[in-house]
């Protein structure tokens, strides 16, 4: 399992005396909580500029990416993988791919259904991001998470809301450029659509991936961590 991957990669990777990722980077993990064998993983890959990725892929074809790590974490994360991948060939499940597990209880979570049902640690759902999409400048970046990704969808869709309320303004002012400004809005009408359908998209990927809400400080996923990978 992933989980268990991730153990492996530490336990072999602290008799290689190789350097670890800080704890900024594990913490990037903490909150989504995969679960496959090692060898399920085709490759594990490092990208991005402004923010640095890394990039999970399993020989099923379905990928999970891990967002801002610091260059250094990321690039650590990768050269193990790659060094220890080839020698896990014979680590895998018949899923040749992963499911995601409870942070808290480790239970297998259902696919869209955005509470677990064993300790009933509730996630972010789809029907919020997609409200805060349309309604907020980047709001559904923000709702997953990704302050910087945010920023320029931010900006752009606050220069589209200043447009809308300039040529309203001007309408008022002037009704017989109403046909004109019409069809401006009818313009701007159509990038927004579009600038919102992408927006929604692509933070629908991070929310399948099961981002926790507010969690219970209590309650220590450690225990069930470790009995799971007895």
């Amino acid at each position: 399992m992933v989980d268990r991957a991730f153990g492996s990669l530490r336990s072999r990777r602290d008799q290689q005396a190789s350097p670890i990722p800080s704890s900024q980077a594990r913490r990037k993990l903490e909150g989504e909580c995969p679960s496959g064998a090692l060898g399920d993983l085709e490759e594990v890959k490092a990208k991005g500029l402004l923010v640095r990725n890394v990039t999970f892929k399993f020989k099923n074809g379905a990928k999970s990416t891990y967002t801002n790590f610091r260059r250094a974490d990321a690039k650590k994360l990768a050269a193990i993988a790659s060094a220890l991948l080839p020698a896990s060939s014979g680590e895998q499940t018949s899923a040749h791919g992963s499911v995601q597990l409870c942070p808290d209880c480790c239970g297998v979570l259902t696919e869209r259904q955005y509470s677990c049902v064993g300790c009933g640690l509730t996630f972010k759902n789809e029907k919020t991001m997609v409200l805060r999409s349309i309604f907020l400048p980047a709001g559904g970046y923000f709702y997953t998470g990704h302050p910087l990704i945010a920023i320029l969808p931010a900006i752009v869709e606050t220069i589209f809301l200043v447009d809308v309320l300039v040529i309203l303004s001007a309408g008022l002012a002037s009704p017989k450029a109403a046909p004109d400004l019409f069809a401006a809005l009818l313009g701007l009408g159509i990038f927004w659509a579009l600038e919102t359908a992408i927006t929604i998209l692509h933070c629908r990927r991070y929310v399948r991936d099961f981002i926790p809400e507010k969690r219970d400080p209590t309650r220590s996923p450690q225990g069930a961590i470790a009995k799971i990978s007895v």
